[in-house]
């Protein structure tokens, strides 16, 4: 295979993944009255990846203005409210509601289905997807650099 090859290849296949998971999550969030990126910070939040703003910005690559519209949408649709954190009162975390937390619930049933199919690849080929999409998005994250840096 040739460079050109594998770069048409590499583009190609990212481009379909996009597609697909846009087929899948866009209808999920559709008949959860919510955004795709609506699901991924109330789901992430619920799940105690993200703690605040910086923290959906850090991991989601998402800059602070739209992570801030997002909870601000969600607080203001009742799913989640903001606190201060016991620790250290100049802090502000974020909390999912339990209307929260019940919307939350009505995604993981959709992932659920999806349970049966991830079952049916062996713990080798879970090590192997892993490694490349790993690789994969290393070898994105060089190009975005490169492209930033012209």
């Amino acid at each position: 295979m040739t460079i050109q090859e594998f770069e048409n290849e590499i583009w190609n296949n990212a481009y379909l993944t996009r597609i697909n998971i846009d087929q899948i999550l866009e209808p999920i969030a559709k008949k959860c009255g919510l955004t795709v990126l609506q699901c991924l910070v109330l789901g992430g939040i619920c799940q105690g990846k993200f703690q605040n703003v910086t923290d959906i910005c850090c991991l989601t690559r998402m800059n602070q203005s739209n992570a801030s519209a997002i909870c601000k949408k969600l607080e203001t649709m009742g799913f989640l409210k903001k606190e201060r954190c016991p620790d250290n009162k100049r802090k502000v975390i974020l909390v999912v509601t339990e209307s929260g937390k019940q919307r939350v619930a009505v995604m993981e049933t959709y992932f659920e289905h999806f349970m049966p199919l991830l079952e049916e690849i062996t713990d080798e080929e879970k090590e192997m997807l892993c490694i490349v999409q790993k690789r994969i998005n290393r070898l994105l994250e060089q190009m975005r650099r490169v492209l930033a840096d012209m």
